[in-house]
């Protein structure tokens, strides 16, 4: 099951980057994730690159687009991707909550005459859902989950997809170790303006703060 990443309260981080440049505008201070416009400019700004762990310099003055870039060292590639990554596991644990998408079961049959019959079961309603207790990677038997959290009492697996989705052979571990699963498609962010981001989650973007995130279903 796919689904697009909510993330009210801090997903407005989300929309201030620029997806479609190769700039990077995102990076790591104090194990978290954080924005080039939330940081002091230079290497003042005391952050890391995602991916090689390098210092970072925040480029702020006189930049058409701030940007971070490496301190000593060639940029990294794939740095946007694993920020990005990172982020929406960030945005998990921190905010406790998801929102989903309707889900349903569909099944058909025909009878003898060959008179087609279809049923269908709503399995998940859209909207807002609580997180308990969601971790970072967490491994639940050989599976080792993106995000770990329960939902009223039943366990779930949350896998981010940027670039690398779930193989067969994950699937397969998830399946048996009969554990519901949620992957959430983030690919798309890498091609999108920050417009177009801005227009598709506006409804959301409106909640302020935290305060949905006591919606419970």
């Amino acid at each position: 099951m796919e689904t697009v990443l909510f993330a009210v309260g801090i997903f407005y981080i989300l929309v201030r980057i620029q997806m479609n440049d190769v700039l990077l505008p995102l990076s790591i201070r104090n194990s978290k994730v954080v924005h080039i416009d939330d940081v002091a400019n230079g290497l003042a700004c005391g952050c890391s690159c995602p991916v090689c762990g390098g210092a970072l310099v925040a480029k702020k003055r006189g930049q058409k687009q701030h940007h971070f870039a490496h301190h000593s060292s060639e940029e990294c590639s794939g740095a946007l991707e694993t920020a990005l990554h990172l982020l929406a596991k960030q945005i998990l644990v921190e905010s406790k909550c998801i929102f989903l998408p309707e889900l349903k079961a569909r099944a058909s049959s025909k009878d003898r005459v060959g008179k087609k019959y279809v049923e269908e079961e709503l399995i998940v309603s859209p909207g807002l859902y609580q997180l308990d207790n969601p971790f970072h990677e967490k491994k639940i038997g050989d599976v080792m989950a993106d995000v770990f959290a329960t939902h009223k009492g039943h366990e779930l697996l949350i896998e981010v997809s940027v670039t690398h989705f779930v193989d067969e052979e994950k699937k397969e571990k998830i399946k048996s170790i009969n554990k519901a699963c949620i992957e959430i498609d983030l690919s798309q962010l890498t091609k999108f303006s920050v417009e177009y981001v801005k227009k598709r989650f506006w409804k959301l973007l409106r909640v302020s703060g935290f305060g949905a995130l006591n919606t419970k279903k």
